[in-house]
This record gives structure tokens, C-alpha cells and sequence, in this order.
């Protein structure tokens, strides 16, 4: 058998056929993330930079609360309910949650940053909240795609929300500050409407929203498993959620528009083990081997690297596209944050292994401890060293995670030779 061969079966294989489908979408919305950012550099200064990356960071963050877990639900108990049931009565639930989640971070952030008040009237918070439903909405629709082995979709939906948000730039650049949140939100909205409408499957939604009820029974049933997930999920993106606003808060707006650009580069690679991790839990949602873990890990691992690479031979000359300031003050932190994903990888593969045993409580604890090492170093650092204490505290906090991971792994090796 040659190795093309060999590799065209690799790739053939549905796990890493929808693994490809999920980064190659995730591509498509950090590129056109880039290319977003960058049309908005050269459209509006840096403190309006800052205020609206804030905004859409926050958004971010309502659909992380929002979430509780259930979209990693979805993917374990596809195969015990109806994919109905588990759509509608989730749905509903989220919907719920992000209007209150939404209404409280819009309060507190008007509390908090009293420079908002300044620029944000009552229509733009209306706006606000409405994008964070929509943003909610869109990313439980890419777990049902991949929950129903359809992540093909997730691609095309992916390319349509990349297209309208850049293309609607320059419909609403001459809209004051908020130019660039009204492109997201609307964007996202748009791309609700056409996957509801051409590939969820209008009586699929009609019959899995409008004429179910809520199913009790099965919210009780995950409930653990959809509780450990949901406040690890917390643990470990907080960290990262939050760094734009407190260094907004005690550097200033114009720190926090390098830090997220930094930080939008980083993610191309730092959601390739997330992806991979959680296709593995879909395909084999009730057990997995070490085997699958350990080739999971394997194709992880390769890709991270390559992507590590890359970023330290051209991210320098990447970030020069959003200007000279950029490519001065975010390359290092970029590079800081890359090393990071390196050891996330091992973290992310098992936890996700443990989770198809039903094991979730890994999750919970492992992320946990990545989040009282970070959030405290980060909020130490930034006041002491500037901005870049971000990504050495998301680099420590990785590193630490993982050496627990080594620990777990050791202890129960010595449990598994002791009987």
C-alpha cells in the first residue's frame, strides 16, 4: 500500500473527515477574522478598535455562560435520544439563558467601564443582547452538525457568516463607532435565518422547537455530565475571555486591540485539538480506546506544530498587515500564546477520552486548575509587567494542567498494575 494511498484512507475515515470539515471551518472564521480586524484597523483608531473587540469578546463570553455544557452533551447522548429531542429541548434552554446571561454582562460592563456609557445608546444594547441570542444560536447549530455527522454544513455556514461580516464593513463603516458590532451581529443573524431555513430542516425545526415540549427526564439524565463539562468549558476559556477587558481596564483600550489580534491569530491553532477532541467524543460517544485517544492525539499533535512553526517563521510578518504597532506589540505575545497550545493538546485529548467513559468530573477538575493558576497570574502580571503577563500566564497555566494530566496518568498506571 503507498503512502498516498495510506493517507487518502486516513483521511477517508468519518472521524477525521469531519475533523477537517470543523478546522476548516474554524479556518474560514479566524482568516476572515483577520481580514475583518484588518479592514477595521485601517477604518477606525485603536481605542474604537479596543471598545468594540471588548464587545464582541463579552458576546463571546455571554455564549460560553450560556452554553451549560450542552453542546458537549449533544455529542455524548446522540445515540441514547432521539436528536430531536435533544435539539429542541436545548435549544429553548439556551435561548433562555443567553437573553438573561446577555441582559447581566451588558449591566455590569456599563457599571464597570463607565467610558461606555459614553458611546453606547439604549439601541446599541438592544443590539448587543440580540447578537449574543444570535451568536448562542450559531454555535449550538455547529454541534448538531457534527452531532448528526453533517459538519459539511458547518463549513458552508462558516463561509457565509465570513462573507457577510466583511462584506458588510463597508455598508456600515460611516455608522459612527459601532460600524464594526453591527457587521458581526447581522452577519450572524443572516446565517441563522438560511441554516434554518435550507439545512437544519424546516420540519425537523418545527417539530423539534415548536411541537415538543421540553423533555425533564432528559435534562436530569445529563444534568452531571452537562454540569462538569459546562463549568470546565468556564474554567478554561474565562481566562482568555476576560484578558481583553482587564487589560482595557488597567493598560488601556488600545493594549486590548493588540491583544486581540494576538489572540484571533492564536486561535486557528488553538481550537485544532478542541476540534479534533471533540469529533473523537462524537464518533464514539460511549467508549473509546487508547488506542483512538493515542492517534487522536497523534494527528493533534502534528498540526499544532506545524502551526506553532508557521507562526514563529510569518507571524511577524502577518501582523504587519494591521500596521507597524501590531506587528511591534503583539508578535511576542502571539508567540507565547502559540506555546501554550502545545501542551493544551495532551490536556484536551484526555479529557475527551475520559469523557467517553463518562468520566467528566476530569474535566472539571483539570480546567479548574487551569483557571486558579491563570486568572490571578494574569491580573498579578498585567498590573506589574503590561499586557504580555497574558500570555505567560496562559502559557504557566497550560504547562501546570498538563503536568496534572501526567500525574493522573501515573496514578492510575500504578492502580492498573496493582490489580
Amino acid at each position: 500500500m503507498t503512502l498516498r494511498k495510506s493517507m487518502k484512507d486516513f483521511i477517508k475515515q468519518p472521524l477525521y473527515q469531519n475533523s477537517i470539515y470543523q478546522m476548516l471551518s474554524f479556518a474560514i472564521n479566524s482568516i476572515s477574522g483577520f481580514i475583518f480586524w484588518l479592514i477595521g484597523s485601517r477604518i477606525y483608531p485603536p481605542n474604537i478598535i479596543g471598545i468594540n473587540s471588548t464587545l464582541v469578546s463579552n458576546i463571546n463570553l455571554i455564549t460560553l455562560i450560556s452554553m451549560i455544557g450542552l453542546n458537549i452533551s449533544i455529542l455524548k447522548f446522540k445515540e441514547q435520544y432521539k436528536i430531536e429531542e435533544l435539539f429542541g429541548t436545548y435549544l429553548k434552554l439556551l435561548l433562555c439563558n443567553s437573553t438573561v446571561t446577555s441582559t447581566v454582562v451588558i449591566i455590569i460592563l456599563l457599571l464597570t467601564m463607565k467610558e461606555l456609557l459614553y458611546y453606547l445608546p439604549f439601541s446599541i444594547i438592544l443590539f448587543f443582547v440580540i447578537t449574543s441570542i444570535f451568536q448562542v444560536t450559531y454555535v449550538f447549530y455547529d454541534s448538531y452538525f457534527l452531532a448528526s455527522n453533517k459538519s459539511k454544513y458547518s463549513l458552508i455556514s462558516a463561509s457565509l457568516a465570513s462573507s457577510l461580516k466583511i462584506g458588510l464593513i463597508f455598508i456600515t463603516k460611516d455608522i459612527d463607532v459601532f460600524g464594526l458590532l453591527l457587521s458581526w451581529g447581522v452577519a450572524i443573524g443572516i446565517t441563522i435565518l438560511v441554516l434554518s431555513l435550507f439545512f437544519v430542516n424546516f420540519k425537523f425545526l418545527f417539530s423539534a422547537f415548536i411541537t415538543s415540549r421540553v423533555n425533564i427526564r432528559l435534562l436530569k439524565d445529563t444534568f452531571n455530565f452537562s454540569f462538569d463539562n459546562y463549568f470546565a468549558t468556564i474554567f478554561y476559556r474565562v481566562p482568555g475571555l476576560l484578558a481583553p477587558t482587564i487589560v482595557a481596564k488597567i493598560v488601556g483600550v488600545e493594549y486590548s486591540a493588540y491583544l486581540f489580534i494576538a489572540g484571533t491569530f492564536s486561535a486557528i491553532i488553538a481550537m485544532i485539538p478542541k476540534i479534533i477532541s471533540q469529533t473523537m467524543l462524537a464518533h464514539v460517544s460511549h467508549d473509546s480506546s487508547k488506542r483512538n485517544a493515542l492517534e487522536t492525539l497523534f494527528f493533534a499533535l502534528i498540526l499544532v506544530v506545524i502551526g506553532i512553526i508557521i507562526i514563529f517563521i510569518f507571524g511577524d510578518f502577518f501582523l504587519n498587515f494591521f500596521g507597524v504597532n501590531y506587528s511591534v506589540y503583539s508578535f511576542k505575545l502571539l508567540m507565547l500564546l502559540s506555546l501554550g497550545i502545545f501542551f493544551s493538546v495532551f490536556n484536551f485529548v484526555f479529557i475527551m477520552y475520559k469523557n467517553s467513559k463518562g468520566e467528566s468530573k476530569y474535566a472539571f477538575k483539570l480546567h479548574l486548575i487551569y483557571a486558579i493558576t491563570c486568572i490571578p497570574t494574569m491580573i498579578i502580571g498585567v498590573i506589574y509587567i503590561g499586557y504580555l503577563a497574558v500570555g505567560y500566564s496562559i502559557l504557566i497555566a497550560n504547562i501546570v494542567e498538563f503536568l496534572a494530566v501526567i500525574l493522573i496518568c501515573l496514578k492510575n498506571r500504578e492502580s492498573d498494575l496493582s490489580n
